[in-house]
């Protein structure tokens, strides 16, 4: 009988052993599909926070010939953009100089999706003293800026552009958008900044470009809420944001188009 009572707490102890590990078993296999399900929709979700960030590039070829005060670009196999200088307008006055002109663009996709535009420039310019004639200081400001020779004395400390424009890409008012950005330069660090934004009222994109020492590697982003939806590095290519619709797309090259204008003047 002691053997007998020994043995029956001995089963017993093992049997429930026996069940601890059946139910632990249980447990992760029930809990494995979730595992495995949650790891799935992980991946999947980077997948297509990829896909969303993926862009497509269009290279940007400029014609060299300008045929009566026109020039035309190609953007890849996307569009075609047809540059236009109207008339230029400057105005003296005793401590600064302003310069506006007037230029238009008909960008064209090549599904045949279009938007032409008319935009105007005014450049205020201001002295950082008066020790030199104006003329001269022009002359200065123009030689460096042209053609990036250092060797002259920089008499004006700063300027200030300002783009203004207005972009149809439909006849409802929300395809109707204002473009706006300004651009100052100053000569102590030789820092480009451009900023602004591409609005329709209800819809507001946002506008920046730069261009520093020592490079001067000219990027330029057009982005909403933080999301790149298209960029310039250096001038040679567009890049939009894949899955864009077309009218924001022809949006976007319109708003960059006029960006190019800003950074290089009537003609680049």
């Amino acid at each position: 009988m002691p053997q007998i009572g020994l043995a029956i707490p001995g089963s017993a102890n093992r049997m429930f052993r026996f069940k601890q590990i059946v139910t632990m078993l249980l447990v992760l296999l029930s809990f494995s599909p979730v595992v495995m399900l949650n790891a799935a929709s992980s991946d999947d979700q980077e997948t297509i926070t990829d896909e969303a960030m993926a862009f497509e590039t269009h290279p940007i070829q400029r014609q060299n010939l300008i045929w009566f005060g026109k020039r035309k670009s190609r953007i890849g196999d996307f569009a075609e953009v047809t540059h236009k200088v109207g008339k230029m307008t400057d105005r003296h006055f005793k401590n600064n100089f302003n310069s506006d002109f007037e230029f238009s663009l008909h960008v064209a996709t090549l599904e045949g999706a279009e938007v032409k535009l008319n935009g105007k420039n005014r450049t205020v310019y201001a002295p950082r003293d008066d020790d030199k004639s104006l003329l001269h200081d022009m002359v200065d400001f123009a030689v460096e800026e042209k053609w990036g020779i250092s060797d002259v004395e920089m008499t004006y400390d700063a300027y200030e552009s300002t783009y203004t424009a207005t972009i149809a890409t439909g006849d409802s008012p929300d395809d109707t958008w204002q473009f706006m950005v300004d651009r100052r330069w100053k000569a102590a660090d030789m820092t480009i900044v451009v900023s602004g934004t591409l609005t329709n009222g209800s819809r507001t994109l946002r506008i920046e470009s730069s261009s520093a020492p020592p490079t001067f590697e000219s990027v330029a982003e057009i982005h909403e809420d933080g999301e790149v939806l298209c960029k310039r590095i250096n001038g040679g290519e567009y890049e939009f944001r894949t899955g864009l619709s077309p009218e924001l797309k022809l949006l976007l090259l319109a708003g960059m188009e006029i960006l190019e204008v800003n950074a290089n003047g009537d003609f680049w």
